[in-house]
């Protein structure tokens, strides 16, 4: 790579997404064109969890929209997609997929891509440390060594839940991380809890891989 930067503001070229009137294969394609000339450039957007996370936090949410579209870029931690309502258009390691509502998309650390929600739709980030997942796949692993989460850390990659509908979870999550700590003293252990327990409760359902 030529050079890495780490600019989570969208440039100005990009929050044009948000007026224009494209339909989703225009809005797409828009997006495949750029991450591939950003690799043909050497261009890498490289996104750090300490930027994000508060206090030393293992776990982060926030919402996704289309003005704060982030280019073609990896990260440091674990990053689930979950789309409350809508569409959310991703382009993964070359992969171009559609993610619906009640479907949650999970990535290991470094796997590059791109989302950006399509029209209005509703859709939320939430970011995990590496060695929060690697706790919570240890504690998994007592009772099947076989988990998602596991095999994830092991291969990296990606994988896609389909109607999990964890809206209220993920509420809550929402909800906790955007409160300020001096009226509410215990919100990152709380919200490590919830986190935790939304990767336990993935375990329930099938994925894609």
């Amino acid at each position: 790579m030529k050079g890495s930067v780490n600019k989570y503001t969208a440039p100005t070229y990009y929050r044009q997404f948000g007026s224009i009137r494209l339909n989703k294969e225009e809005l797409l394609n828009i997006m495949i064109e750029d991450s591939e000339r950003l690799k043909k450039n050497g261009v890498s957007y490289g996104i750090r969890l300490e930027d994000y996370s508060v206090y030393g936090s293992g776990v982060h949410v926030a919402s996704i929209y289309r003005n704060n579209f982030t280019p073609y870029h990896d990260h440091d931690y674990y990053e689930l997609n979950y789309v409350f309502s809508g569409e959310l258009l991703e382009y993964i390691d070359g992969r171009a997929l559609t993610l619906e509502s009640g479907d949650m998309l999970i990535m290991a650390p470094n796997v590059r891509h791109v989302s950006n929600p399509y029209k209005k739709a509703r859709c939320y980030n939430i970011l995990i440390s590496t060695g929060f997942a690697e706790n919570a796949a240890a504690q998994l692993a007592r009772f099947d060594g076989q988990n998602y989460l596991s095999e994830l850390i092991k291969t990296s990659g990606f994988l896609i839940f389909h109607q999990v509908h964890v809206e209220s979870l993920v509420s809550d999550m929402n909800d906790l991380a955007r409160r300020e700590r001096k009226n509410f003293k215990f919100r990152v252990p709380l919200l490590e809890c919830l986190g935790k327990q939304l990767l336990f409760a993935l375990c329930n359902h099938s994925y894609d891989v």
